[in-house]
């Protein structure tokens, strides 16, 4: 018997040319961060351990995912991936009330690589940014 998914896609991903692995949430809910984050692990275990991920987060259509539980999981995700050798992680936004508190948990997470938040005008910016040397 053949099953089939109704399950929307909440989270989209494309993984750019320049290797950028880009992620538009389409709501704020913690299905469409659960995407995300099955995604993103699947990413990494096919990624080489010494290679820095650089992911775009766009969260302009959807606005931010439930703080405490986007935390949570990527907290998760980190005792996960022990090894990963870090990376960059930028996000676009749209602007709210809500972004101060936003950069404290991300900054609170990236012990071992670096996040960034971009206007939502400021994709061209985001990716260079992301694909600039250290």
């Amino acid at each position: 018997m053949t099953q089939i998914s109704t399950e929307t896609q909440l989270c989209r991903y494309t993984r750019l040319d320049s290797g950028v692995h880009c992620f538009v949430f389409e709501n704020s809910s913690r299905v469409s961060f659960d995407q995300f984050m099955d995604k993103l692990s699947t990413v990494t275990e096919s990624s080489s351990p010494d290679k820095p991920l650089l992911v775009l987060l766009d969260w302009r259509l959807s606005g931010l995912p439930p703080l405490r539980y986007a935390f949570q999981k990527s907290q998760a995700y980190m005792k996960r991936f022990p090894n990963y050798s870090g990376g960059k992680t930028a996000y676009l936004y749209r602007m709210g009330t809500l972004i101060t508190l936003a950069q404290s948990f991300v900054n609170l997470l990236h012990a071992k690589a670096s996040g960034r938040f971009f206007a939502e005008d400021q994709q061209e910016a985001a990716i260079r940014w992301l694909l600039e040397k250290e």
